[in-house]
């Protein structure tokens, strides 16, 4: 049996959330700005039933008796150097000369990247820079990176150093010229990765050729 009747009732209209970004803010920050609330309409509408079951429905008339007012957020952009846990590689162009593992009775902590001395290096994520400075040794003038999230890179025997303790940098930032300093056999960058403070392999989080 086929049945048609018209109804009255209210009807909620939602509201939308704009986000609104702060480049003068720092990016953890986040804050409503304007509360969201719902809107109301009146809707007249006609419907077809078969057995007792709605089949279909005409809205007839439509009032709004009150618009939706849209939730407002602020987010900050400026970096303040946390990481996004996606490393890159530090250099644009290098032979990969050696891995994480095993050598010489010692753990090689990192990856080598031959290139020739000079040559641009760039932070692997977002990051602080907690050391800047010249070993005496070993990593020669190095940089260590934290990226405040139980990552840290670091990036060793370089010719110059671009950066002070410190420093905020955003992934792909400039850090250091490459070069032979330090325990370095020819011009190389030596790169690791840390996470809460141990050395892993970086080939676990980014792709080297």
């Amino acid at each position: 049996m086929t049945a048609t009747r018209s109804v009255t009732y209210t009807e909620e209209i939602p509201y939308e959330t704009i986000t609104r970004e702060n480049d003068q803010l720092d990016q953890t920050y986040r804050a409503t700005v304007q509360e969201g609330c719902a809107g109301e309409a009146v809707v007249t509408a006609e419907i077809e039933t078969v057995d007792g079951q709605e089949h279909g429905r005409t809205i007839l008339a439509r009032t709004v008796l009150s618009d939706a007012r849209n939730e407002i957020v602020e987010v900050g952009t400026r970096n303040v150097g946390i990481g996004t846990g996606e490393f890159s590689v530090p250099l644009t162009s290098y032979t990969f000369t050696s891995a994480f593992k095993w050598r010489w009775g010692r753990l090689h902590g990192g990856v080598d990247l031959a290139v020739g001395e000079g040559t641009p290096v760039y932070a692997a994520d977002n990051g602080k820079v907690i050391v800047a400075e010249d070993s005496g040794n070993g990593y020669g003038n190095y940089i260590i990176l934290d990226h405040q999230n139980g990552f840290k890179t670091l990036y060793g025997h370089n010719s110059e150093l671009l950066v002070s303790v410190g420093d905020v940098v955003a992934k792909g930032d400039r850090i250091a010229l490459s070069g032979n300093t330090g325990n370095s056999t020819g011009p190389h960058l030596h790169f690791e990765i840390q996470v809460n403070d141990e050395k892993v392999d970086p080939q676990q989080y980014l792709t080297l050729s």
